[in-house]
């Protein structure tokens, strides 16, 4: 077991839906992680991209729902909304 980040943006259903950014260069994953930027789309919440051999990280301003094969695109939901229907 390696840690490579923390984040308390998840939930039981859905995780912080980690996944690997498999058409990036190298090795990269992004998850979903809070921002603390009140003013954002969805305030308080963004994605971290994360290059697992060199640490960089780089933030989306949105979080991510899922991402393309090639890793060129990602597909972010209205997690406000969801949880009308999910709640947890």
């Amino acid at each position: 077991f390696h840690a490579v980040g923390d984040t308390t943006a998840w939930n039981w259903q859905m995780g912080s839906q980690l996944q690997w950014l498999d058409g990036a260069p190298g090795r990269q994953l992004v998850y979903n992680s809070r921002t603390g930027d009140a003013d954002a789309f969805y305030p308080g919440f963004g994605a971290t991209v994360l290059d697992v051999d060199t640490g960089a990280k780089r933030l989306l301003p949105l979080p991510i729902y899922v991402v393309a094969p090639d890793s060129r695109w990602a597909l972010s939901v209205d997690y406000r909304r969801l949880y009308i229907t999910h709640r947890t």
